[in-house]
């Protein structure tokens, strides 16, 4: 996990202490990524798959302090919204994968509003 992280946060700072050396890391990163989206694709389809992939980072990213921090908020604010989806779609009776993209994109866009407002 160590070298995973010093790869993809300090790839000069690895590459300089030989972890980078045969790239190793990168490919198995670039393989679980990949194993991850296929499975999504299976089990949400595309839109739900896309939408997991785009609205938490462009929501939290303004408000992260640093790119570690991300690794920690941005499962748990996927989880949230994903529960928070289903329960809209159940309470409603609406179809879970449009309610949970519309519950992403309405963080995204309250999440712009407090950007322009705290700027």
């Amino acid at each position: 996990r160590r070298r995973m992280l010093a790869v993809n946060l300090m790839p000069i700072q690895a590459q300089i202490t030989g972890l980078n050396k045969h790239r190793f890391y990168e490919y198995l990163q670039f393989v679980c990524i990949a194993a991850i989206i296929l499975v999504s694709l299976g089990n949400l389809g595309t839109m739900g798959t896309f939408s997991f992939l785009l609205f938490p980072i462009i929501t939290i990213l303004p408000f992260a302090k640093s790119a570690s921090s991300l690794f920690y908020i941005l499962p748990i604010y996927g989880i949230i919204m994903g529960i928070t989806g289903l329960g809209i779609s159940l309470k409603i009776d609406l179809p879970a994968g449009p309610a949970i993209v519309g519950v992403l994109f309405i963080a995204w866009i309250i999440s712009k509003i407090i950007e322009k407002i705290t700027r």
